[in-house]
Parts: structure tokens; C-alpha cells; sequence
């Protein structure tokens, strides 16, 4: 009884390996338990955590435009490596005696991605606010800028 038990167990052995199930059921069953669930891509934290008063998100288009006549006075920036880029922050003020522009203009694309930004404005403009894309193929910024100008202060 027990050389035919074995001899059973035999057989079902051979004809498993003969017929045998493909390298693709044992690699998949093997993989479910050796290995590691997949990670989450890294994250980058909300803005307003990293620079309070922050007026952009990661990866984002945006334009900022300071009210009333004013003028940028500063600009901070906070940077995330998850995302490759910056959020941002600007800050405006009025300039005494200043209290109209005659011209306002957008300045075109002072950059483009992957390229040196060297920008001078024109007629002594003063800059009043900024549009910029990302792209994240390139993971970089092409900027545009809103200046305004005084006649009597060219």
C-alpha cells in the first residue's frame, strides 16, 4: 500500500513536470510575496507650509499683478525637489508720488525653458507683475513681465 502511494505521488510528480506550468505562474506567485509594494512617488508639501503666504502651486501657471499702481518690493521662493520647481511669493508697494502709470505693457517671453534670463527694462519701467509657465518635461520656468511706466520719470 504504501509503494502504490508512492508510486502514485510519483506519477502525479513526472506528469507535473511533463505538463508542467509555465515559468510565468511560478514567477508570478513567487513575486507576490518577495516583493516590496511600490512607494508612493514623493510628494512635495502644501506651499503655504514651506513659505507662508505663498501665492503659487508646484508646477503651476500663474500671473500675479500688484494692485493699485504699486510695484514688486520683494520676491521669495521656496523650493521642492519632488517637483523640480519653486513656489512663490511677491510682495508690492506704493512708490511715494506715484500714483498713476501712463504706459502698461507685458514684456513677451524674457526666457525660454533651459536657456540663460537676462532682462533689462525698457525705458526705465518698473515692474509691476509676473506671468510664468512651467513645463515639466524640461522642469524649468519661462517668464513674462508687466511693467509700468511713468513718462516723467523716463
Amino acid at each position: 500500500m504504501a509503494s502504490m502511494l508512492l508510486r502514485a505521488l510519483l506519477t502525479i510528480a513526472v506528469v507535473g513536470l511533463l505538463v508542467g506550468l509555465d515559468d510565468a505562474f511560478w514567477l508570478r506567485r513567487g513575486s507576490r510575496r518577495s516583493r516590496p509594494r511600490p512607494r508612493p512617488p514623493p510628494r512635495c508639501p502644501d506651499p503655504a507650509d514651506v513659505l507662508p503666504g505663498a501665492q503659487t502651486t508646484w508646477d503651476g501657471t500663474f500671473t500675479f499683478l500688484c494692485p493699485d499702481f504699486q510695484v514688486i518690493r520683494r520676491i521669495r521662493s521656496a523650493y521642492c525637489d519632488a517637483a523640480k520647481d519653486r513656489v512663490w511669493r511677491f510682495d508690492c508697494e506704493s512708490i511715494p508720488g506715484v500714483s498713476v502709470f501712463h504706459e502698461l505693457f507685458w514684456s513677451g517671453w524674457i526666457n525660454d525653458y533651459d536657456r540663460v534670463m537676462n532682462y533689462q527694462c525698457p525705458f526705465n519701467a518698473i515692474i509691476t507683475g509676473f506671468k510664468s509657465e512651467h513645463n515639466n518635461g524640461r522642469e524649468d520656468r519661462r517668464w513674462n513681465m508687466f511693467q509700468g511706466l511713468r513718462h516723467d520719470h523716463v
